[in-house]
């Protein structure tokens, strides 16, 4: 996907690098994916998690710009999907793992 960034114009595009989507529980369904985003002058690796949880509303959360290396970035995402990390603790396990945020 290509697009422009509003804040500063930079002409953006985005690949999707790794999903993965598991039952976690009876009710609980996580999928989480690693993006590669390019801009003009880098790359960088964001995280996605989505949950579906039976009978309610879903729950998303993204985090840009985890890292720039690549090699990190997925050995990032292996232990988050592999933990069943979900959205609302998402922020806090990658500022313990990495302490970006």
């Amino acid at each position: 996907m290509k697009y422009i960034s509003n804040d500063m114009q930079t002409v953006l595009e985005s690949k999707t690098l790794r999903i993965d989507s598991k039952r976690i529980t009876e009710s609980l369904h996580l999928t989480t994916v690693l993006l590669q985003i390019y801009c003009t002058d880098h790359c960088h690796y964001t995280l996605c998690i989505l949950s579906q949880e039976s009978d309610s509303q879903a729950d998303f959360r993204m985090i840009d710009d985890i890292t720039r290396d690549r090699t990190e970035a997925e050995s990032i995402f292996s232990v988050i999907a592999a933990k069943g990390v979900t959205p609302c603790t998402l922020g806090d396990v990658l500022q313990d793992m990495i302490g970006i945020i």
